[in-house]
């Protein structure tokens, strides 16, 4: 996807929408000072919030932060098809004055202004039913529910989850399935990633393009009882992702593994970037083993789907409607890419009743995904370390 923004247009543009952005970028947004953004060759610009309206002027003169970037970096922030993190893992800006939170501070805002999207506000949220009813966040459904409750609950909320789609027989032979496909990862693989046991073993944790390896997977993608879950979503153009930004996904949690992505904080599938092409892709999620919170249950934002949050890693979270999902295996869940989710590594000791656990992630994605990126393109990979762990933020901030 490559988009091509004037710089001074761009700015110069964003005053005709500066106060209805205002509106709906959240609360947060006036605490914020002043940020620049300055190109190469010298041209800048510094953004603000008032309590009623964005403002906009040339230069870095009051700018708090200032972030320094090439131009066409700067086209890809403001585009979307790099998020801040996009930028740091790519290794394409440094800051003059402030830091990096600051930008993890201010991209929820920006995107109110860039982009119109509004800034996820959960106290704002009506969660009810197609009654008018409180909606229960922790409830959970069967494929013998009426479609149309499960698909309101989905779009409502951004998470699904339907209880006993799988029977025992085909849990275990998926189970093989992953097994034979952990076993023939290897560290160097790029469409694997990895962590270290508590003894400091290597194990992968996440099989990326996990259909191309996998004729059951692969069919997963085209089951009636998989299909019906994603008729749910609200979208009939939505095809299998097999082969771009991670393809099928297969999850592996370790009991003892804490490092790389065995444990995923809050975060969204664009969080690096791409999210005009690629949401809103949905995520089918076949559980292979109980979820619970000894194995690292999968955990959403409710409501968050519909706008762009504020960053979990620098804000506080303590309030905000996030809903732990207990699943068995053979239980399917449903989410957004766009849902804000997490999954953190399994905890206690075995005697506390600590296991792992395998899901498989189906994915489907919109048309413009398979426009805009070739097999196997994706943003993700560069965040390998050399021995196949991921590496986290603060790493790649220690090498800025």
């Amino acid at each position: 996807m490559r988009i091509t923004l004037d710089f001074d247009s761009f700015h110069r543009d964003l005053e005709s929408r500066a106060r209805s952005a205002r509106e709906i970028a959240g609360s947060r947004a006036t605490s914020l000072a002043p940020i620049a953004f300055r190109l190469t060759d010298g041209r800048a610009y510094t953004l603000g919030a008032d309590p009623s309206a964005f403002w906009v002027r040339a230069g870095v003169e009051g700018a708090t932060t200032i972030v320094d970037l090439g131009e066409a970096d700067w086209q890809a922030f403001a585009s979307e098809r790099f998020t801040r993190y996009g930028l740091l893992y790519n290794g394409r800006l440094s800051f003059a004055a402030g830091t990096f939170e600051d930008l993890c501070h201010w991209e929820p805002p920006l995107r109110a202004l860039f982009h119109g999207r509004p800034v996820y506000e959960p106290h704002s949220i009506e969660f009810v039913d197609r009654r008018g009813e409180a909606l229960d966040l922790t409830q959970s459904f069967t494929l013998d529910d009426h479609p149309l409750e499960r698909a309101h609950f989905l779009q409502t909320t951004g998470f699904l989850h339907v209880r006993n789609v799988f029977s025992s027989d085909e849990i275990a032979a998926l189970r093989d399935d992953v097994t034979r496909l952990a076993e023939t990862s290897a560290p160097d693989d790029v469409t694997t990633w990895w962590t270290k046991t508590a003894d400091g073993e290597p194990a992968v944790c996440q099989v990326k393009y996990g259909a191309q390896r996998s004729v059951a997977i692969t069919a997963l993608h085209d089951d009636p009882r998989v299909r019906a879950l994603l008729a749910g979503a609200g979208r009939d153009d939505l095809l299998p992702n097999l082969d771009r930004n991670e393809g099928t996904k297969v999850i592996y949690k370790h009991p003892g593994a804490t490092e790389g992505m065995t444990d995923l904080p809050l975060h969204t599938d664009c969080g690096m970037g791409f999210h005009p092409i690629a949401c809103p892709m949905v995520l089918i999620g076949v559980h292979l083993d109980r979820g619970d919170e000894y194995s690292g249950q999968l955990y959403v934002a409710a409501g968050s789907h519909l706008s762009t949050t504020p960053d979990p890693a620098v804000e506080d979270t303590s309030s905000w409607p996030i809903v732990s999902l207990t699943t068995a295996a053979g239980d399917c869940t449903v989410h957004y890419s766009h849902t804000l989710h997490g999954a953190p590594p399994p905890k206690g000791g075995l005697a506390l009743g600590e296991h792992g656990r395998r899901t498989i992630y189906a994915c489907f994605a919109p048309p413009s995904l398979f426009a805009a990126l070739q097999p196997y393109d994706d943003l993700v990979s560069v965040m390998q370390r050399s021995d196949g762990v991921t590496m986290t933020v603060d790493e790649k901030l220690a090498k800025m």
